[in-house]
């Protein structure tokens, strides 16, 4: 929800994303405000993957797989949902493309106006979703900077941004497993291992999955909290004030760091690092306050939850496509204002019917995924 909000807002509500509160305007203030937490895209997806080094971790736990089935399986994970996704997004595209550039120019927003421009074709898609997508990230995003640049896209022309997570989640996926495989090992294997990885990887967003490992190794998220309420709820205000700040200036000692000279993983762009932080604190106190926990597990955030990688995939495409259609049809007799508030409305509500209809894609690729891996239970060793 966290993604989808940014990016409508973004694309047609410009101020609420990009502005200051030096400029003085109310959105700006609001962007500046706790409010920002609701629609911070960036630190969802940090977010995302404490959880995914946690639930991974678990999950390599309760079996033991052989690393190329495991890679195969977390490939066909990933792999079949973003294709689809792209295909989706290239037949959008095919009926709306090109309509966006015009929608941005009316609500001032370069970001909308300049995305979604891919080149439709089959080596485009595999440029685009398999290899920029899922195995390399897109220029000049992490995580594979310099290698084949001619088989990388750039963002502007990807026919669905939100891929450039889909490599993170591959390469975390595989970090996860080999400390798994190293604690089968013995604990000496596992603790060098993770010293080599804490080293290298204290900066950029890897450090997320590795807390995640850590936490999930002593069931941190399931267990009684260890830390008082009060410390707890500090952690989270004190982690979201790090990601909000994050928009308008780094802290010295973060700033310090990612400027230092050091034999590690470069820090995020801008002040995603520091969002990377703030997303640690969050998560730590999040799994602390049981009240939380036991209201995260309700049946309405369960049930989005359960469609929420859809959402991620597919929205992209309706908000560029369907969505600026729709401002330009109405901005005539209603006005601008009018015209995109209701574009939002309408967007929103596309964008949970199409994740809905996804679902059975993302489920597929789930058991599909379990069967290339082949699922042999964990061998005990004491």
């Amino acid at each position: 929800m966290q993604v989808l909000l940014l990016h409508f807002a973004t694309g047609l509500l410009p101020g609420l994303a990009l502005s200051t509160p030096k400029q003085g305007t109310l959105a700006g203030f609001v962007h500046a405000s706790p409010l920002f937490v609701l629609y911070d895209g960036y630190s969802a997806v940090y977010l995302f993957f404490i959880l995914s080094g946690y639930v991974l971790t678990l999950a390599f736990q309760a079996r033991e797989t052989r690393p190329l089935p495991a890679l195969a399986g977390r490939l066909v994970r990933l792999g079949l949902p973003a294709l689809v996704a792209g295909i989706l997004s290239a037949t959008i595209f095919a009926v709306f493309g090109g309509l966006n550039p015009e929608v941005g120019r009316l609500v001032d927003s370069t970001w909308y106006a300049h995305l979604w421009q891919p080149t439709l074709g089959v080596t485009n898609l595999v440029k685009d979703v398999v290899v920029s997508g899922l195995l390399l990230g897109y220029l000049p995003v992490e995580p594979w900077m310099g290698l084949l640049p001619g088989w990388r896209l750039t963002l502007d022309v990807s026919l669905s941004a939100p891929l450039w997570t889909l490599s993170v989640e591959l390469y975390g996926s595989v970090l996860i497993w080999l400390l798994v495989a190293l604690e089968r090992r013995g604990v000496w294997p596992w603790r060098i291992g993770l010293a080599v990885a804490l080293l290298l990887l204290l900066r950029g967003p890897y450090l997320c999955f590795l807390a995640g490992h850590l936490m999930a190794r002593h069931r941190f998220a399931e267990r009684a909290p260890v830390v008082a309420r009060l410390p707890a709820l500090l952690l989270i205000l004190g982690g979201l004030a790090l990601c909000v700040m994050a928009e308008f200036r780094m802290l010295p000692p973060v700033t310090a760091f990612c400027a230092a000279n050091l034999p590690l993983v470069p820090c995020s762009p801008g002040g995603l690092q520091q969002k990377i932080y703030g997303s640690l604190l969050v998560f730590v106190g999040l799994v602390q306050l049981p009240w939380l926990r036991q209201a995260l597990q309700a049946r309405w955030a369960r049930g989005l939850g359960e469609i929420s990688f859809s959402l991620y995939l597919t929205h992209w495409p309706l908000l560029f496509g369907p969505v600026a259609a729709l401002v330009l049809a109405l901005q005539g007799p209603l006005g601008l204002p009018p015209a995109r508030l209701l574009a939002i409305v309408a967007g929103l509500a596309l964008s949970f019917a199409l994740a809905r209809l996804f679902l059975p894609v993302d489920r597929l690729a789930v058991r599909l995924s379990r069967r290339v891996q082949g699922r042999r239970p964990a061998i005990s060793r004491s």
